[in-house]
């Protein structure tokens, strides 16, 4: 992992990672990096950005979480010591090196120094193995699941509510 650097990407950075294919899934994301709530922190090489992640702080809007299907976005309300972990993404030729857990790690400990963040909290798809492991082996718990149950337009449900601080790494 030493051959990788991590680092909370600038807009400019993000938008070229963007442009290159590199920083997939994130367009509707990179006019909000320069907000002072949103961020995106990513693992570089000589080869490139080889994994990234997406926090933002507040209320995470139904669009950052909505899984493998639409249909399942839910928005998420936090605290002000919380902040939602959303679209992590690694290469496959980078998986296995722990840049999820380095990524989230130097997110976790500057945003507890900067703004007070006690928290990182996220959702993945029940089905969604590599994202559940890796979100354990980044320090994460699972503190229960999420049901949406819907009627036409209406849905409804809730997450629960996070214990204790996020996970120290120094």
């Amino acid at each position: 992992m030493d051959t990788h650097s991590i680092r909370f990407l600038s807009p400019g950075l993000a938008a070229e990672y963007a442009a290159s294919g590199q920083l997939l899934y994130s367009e509707a994301y990179l006019e909000r990096i320069d907000e002072d709530r949103m961020w995106c922190v990513g693992a570089e090489s000589a080869e490139g950005l080889q994994s990234f992640a997406w926090l933002h702080e507040g209320i995470a809007e139904k669009e950052m979480n909505e899984g493998y299907h639409s249909a399942t976005a839910t928005e998420i309300r936090l605290s002000a010591e919380a902040a939602f972990v959303f679209n992590v993404f690694t290469t496959p030729e980078s998986r296995g090196l722990g840049l999820m857990p380095a990524i989230l790690g130097h997110a976790a400990t500057k945003l507890r120094r900067t703004r007070g963040v006690r928290w990182l909290v996220t959702t993945t798809e029940i089905t969604n193995d590599a994202a559940r492991a890796g979100f354990l082996k980044s320090g994460f718990r699972e503190v229960g699941q999420y049901f949406r149950y819907g009627i036409g337009k209406q849905a409804w449900g809730s997450y629960p509510k996070p214990e204790g601080p996020i996970r120290g790494f120094a």
